[in-house]
């Protein structure tokens, strides 16, 4: 079951997302970043976030 999982496409309401090798969700997120003195916000999109799972040998 878990391979077929890896090769689909889920089409969730938080958007598409894959399962990675390591069985962790991967999909696109918009993150907020904080920089400078003032903490100024700015909305960085990321393509396909995946948690790396170090060292998980699946």
């Amino acid at each position: 079951m878990t391979a077929a999982m890896r090769k689909t496409t889920v089409d969730s309401p938080r958007g598409k997302f894959t399962i990675s090798p390591a069985g962790n969700p991967v999909q696109d997120m918009f993150l907020r970043q904080a920089t400078g003195n003032y903490n100024e916000f700015r909305s960085v999109a990321v393509k396909a976030l995946a948690d790396p799972a170090r060292g998980c040998k699946l």
